[in-house]
């Protein structure tokens, strides 16, 4: 315990100890402990001070004023704070105070200041000033930091319910490239930017698919670089992120969304790339969050993320995100390709449907034509039959009749499906079919087959004759040929026609 200032006269160890002791418990209760004395024309004289004030700080106090003294290391910010404590104090009024002091060594600690008047009687006016101060320091960084958790926290609820609402919109969405419209939109929105690009099947080489960037900024830095953004392709050799980012579907954060343009465009000089990203808008400081799109183990592609307010800590909300875009991004895919399908099928069911009607029209024109000529010649011949003796009857010429009416249906009969072809399968069928093409139209099959020897299932010898059959029809309509080649083979899994 130090005396700095005090009075002239000595004081008598009577009066000494009690000043001890409450100094003593002063310094045991709180950090430091003071006590000004108030002189009548308004200066103050630090009278003591506890040393753990100077061991802390590194600041000694002189017999200068000291509240000007005290003022000098106060932290800028906290001036007023502390005089209007002193104006509270002057007005009689208990104060506890918190601010910010400067030690010598430039370190900022917190302070919690309890301070008192005290009135000579005798003098009738305000003589000292007692104080103690509690080093809060520790206790304003555990709440500072609290507060930016707390804020951080908020701030990470707040992204991953608006990161939701985005993936409402899109899990509701039946096509692929709405998905990335309605998530570029949605994106923005939050002060997002985004870019997809996915993979193309088969290479190791990603498809920028869907950039959020406002049309004509977006053409304007085309033209300066020279490239077209949507249809890029961005091939693995060029990307130091693919394996990271691809392979082992890592999320990424960066804090320079330029030091992920530059590789992509090598042929571009470094400072158009990043006048182009200033074009539209993109600030060098901008973070950067590189998500994998997958479906169980199947890698779509990724999903890039940029803006001035996205922290790495955002990068575990964003993954669960990613997820989800990818899950509608796959399930758009698989609603288009059965909607694709449908379109198909129903297009073939029309083309089935027209193929027997144009049957149907053949079988009842040859009905009508052979058929139907046939029978009213056979019912004219036997009608004058009727006036005939028996014996004048010659029934030669309706028996020819019959057996060209017999020979007529059989062909009919083979037309629309070879017994044949069900029992003996589909080789010998074609054999026949080829002999009896070339006898009806004079148009000459040379043929090479290999594994037919066998039986394949009825749908497929089926379908085989029937695409032979037209193909051959074809020919003899429109080829104004003599001479057709036909190549068929199988292996274990396939029959092939050509």
């Amino acid at each position: 315990m130090t005396e700095l200032a005090g009075h002239k006269q000595a004081e008598t160890p009577a009066l000494q100890e009690p000043k001890v002791r409450y100094r003593t418990i002063a310094e045991i209760i709180f950090d430091y402990a003071y006590v000004i004395r108030i002189e009548p024309d308004g200066t103050t004289v630090l009278e003591w001070i506890s040393e753990a004030f100077t061991n802390t700080t590194g600041i000694s106090l002189g017999k200068v004023d000291i509240l000007d003294a005290w003022t000098s290391f106060l932290h800028p910010d906290d001036k007023p704070v502390f005089l209007q404590r002193m104006q509270a104090l002057l007005a009689g009024q208990s104060d506890v105070s918190e601010y910010r002091i400067l030690t010598r060594q430039g370190e900022i600690r917190w302070l919690r200041d309890y301070g008192r008047l005290v009135r000579d009687s005798a003098q009738g006016r305000i003589a000292h000033l007692y104080g103690a101060a509690q080093d809060i320091t520790e206790h304003k960084r555990i709440e500072e930091e609290s507060a930016r958790n707390a804020q951080e926290l908020s701030r990470s609820n707040a992204f991953i319910a608006a990161l939701g609402r985005v993936a409402a919109r899109i899990t509701a969405t039946p096509d692929p490239d709405q998905v990335m419209a309605t998530l570029g939109t949605e994106l923005v929105q939050l002060g997002i930017n985004s870019l997809i690009a996915l993979l193309i099947p088969g290479e190791e080489t990603l498809v920028i698919r869907h950039v959020s960037i406002e049309s004509d900024l977006l053409a304007r830095a085309e033209k300066l670089v020279g490239l077209t953004a949507r249809g890029f392709r961005i091939p693995r050799e060029r990307w130091s992120l693919y394996t990271d980012l691809v392979e082992q579907r890592h999320a990424l954060f960066r804090q320079d969304v330029t030091s992920l343009a530059l590789p992509l465009l090598p042929g571009v000089p470094a400072q158009v790339v990043k006048h182009s990203l200033r074009l539209v808008g993109v600030s060098p400081g901008f973070q950067t969050i590189s998500l994998p799109l997958t479906v169980e183990e199947k890698t779509l592609g990724m999903l890039v993320m940029w803006g001035p307010d996205l922290r790495e800590s955002d990068l575990s909300a964003a993954l669960v995100f990613a997820g989800q875009v990818a899950a509608a991004l796959e399930m758009a895919s698989l609603f288009q390709q059965v909607q694709e399908a449908a379109a198909r099928l129903q297009m073939l069911s029309r083309q089935l449907v027209k193929a027997q009607e144009v049957e149907r029209r053949r079988v009842a024109r040859e009905l009508h034509d052979e058929i139907g000529q046939l029978l009213t010649g056979l019912k004219l011949t036997l009608e004058l039959y009727e006036d005939l003796p028996s014996d004048a009857i010659d029934l030669s010429q309706a028996q020819a009749m019959v057996a060209g009416l017999m020979a007529r249906v059989q062909d009919m009969s083979l037309d629309l499906r070879p017994a044949m072809l069900d029992d003996l399968g589909l080789l010998p069928a074609l054999l026949w079919h080829f002999e009896r093409y070339t006898a009806q139209t004079r148009i000459h099959v040379a043929w090479e087959h290999s594994g037919l020897e066998r039986r394949f299932a009825p749908k497929v010898e089926t379908a085989a004759y029937r695409i032979v059959q037209e193909a051959h029809t074809n020919v003899a309509r429109h080829a104004k040929t003599d001479r057709v080649k036909i190549h068929l083979w199988a292996d274990q899994y396939t029959l092939n026609v050509q």
